[in-house]
């Protein structure tokens, strides 16, 4: 995973690239993990009211983690 580093470079850039792509095809895990690259700003520019469209959309599609993050940015 190039987010971690595992099997490859630590590469958040190509990570990012590809939690994207995955996320705007519906995999909910990559939705929630790309929710937290834009809220951190690993591998993509920090924006945060993208990263809740992210994270409403894990939730939506039954990702209980992305909630916790969605109350914690929406204070």
């Amino acid at each position: 995973m190039d987010n971690i580093g595992i099997g490859v470079e630590q590469n958040y850039n190509n990570a990012a690239r590809y939690l994207r792509e995955s996320a705007n095809k519906g995999n909910r895990d990559a939705q929630y993990m790309f929710g937290l690259c834009l809220r951190e700003g690993d591998g993509v520019p920090q924006n945060v009211s993208a990263a809740i469209k992210y994270f409403q959309m894990a939730k939506e599609n039954g990702e209980v983690a992305s909630i916790r993050h969605l109350g914690e940015l929406s204070t």
